[in-house]
């Protein structure tokens, strides 16, 4: 009999509602008069629609066993979403001038939709072996074809443009500070999930870490 799908909800919600009650709480205390606010609203709901549509993705097979969940990780980045959002409203720490808000706009978009579809479409690649939680599935195979072939964490990379792409649509160089600072969680999980992938698949993953790069092709 087939295992059971479900969508994690938990994760979902850890992602949107943080992000959704500090913009409302913000406008309700915080407000302040914006004449120019048509690029952060426009940003705003780009990244609201985007992380439900992503996340709408969050397949697992079983109940999770465990403590690490994913769903800390999740508020994290919601809430560096949030600063982000926050510090362009603010009109604090533009990259650019406003005469280039529009293209920088654009340029976060691009980034913010590779990046969630290389989360996707890695989610996807693992045939239903994906979790946010570090732990081997019954039956759990070692894929390394697709995007698996250039890279062995996409969706961390995928995580990363994502980020990257936020900066960009709210013209706020102060994300690399938050990407500098959640760097040595992300650093930290990845070391976690190869040594688990290392005791249960052996010479094929030692072999398969000489071949592939962890999140850059060809280069780291």
């Amino acid at each position: 009999m087939q295992e059971k799908i479900r969508i994690r909800m938990d994760i979902l919600l850890a992602l949107a509602l943080p992000y959704i009650i500090g913009l409302v709480f913000n406008f309700v205390f915080f407000s302040k008069v914006n004449k120019d606010s048509f690029l952060f609203y426009l940003g705003s709901i780009t990244v609201v629609i985007g992380l439900i549509l992503e996340n709408s993705t969050n397949f697992e097979k079983k109940k999770l066993k465990t403590s690490d969940t994913g769903v800390i990780s999740g508020i994290i980045v919601s809430l560096t979403i949030l600063l982000i959002s926050l510090n362009s409203y603010y009109h604090l720490y533009f990259m650019f001038p406003d005469k280039y808000k529009l293209f920088s706009y654009l340029i976060g978009l691009v980034f913010f939709i590779l990046g969630l579809y290389l989360r996707t479409y890695a989610k996807k690649h693992l045939k239903g072996h994906f979790s946010h939680s570090l732990k081997i599935d019954d039956n759990h195979q070692l894929i390394t074809t697709g995007v698996y072939q250039y890279v062995r964490h996409p969706a961390y990379l995928g995580t990363f443009l994502a980020l990257l792409g936020t900066s960009f649509i709210f013209n706020s160089w102060i994300n690399v500070l938050f990407i500098i600072l959640l760097s040595p969680l992300g650093i930290k999980r990845i070391k976690n999930e190869e040594k688990m992938l290392l005791e249960n698949f052996g010479e094929n993953y030692k072999l398969y870490s000489k071949n592939v790069k962890k999140i850059l092709p060809y280069i780291y």
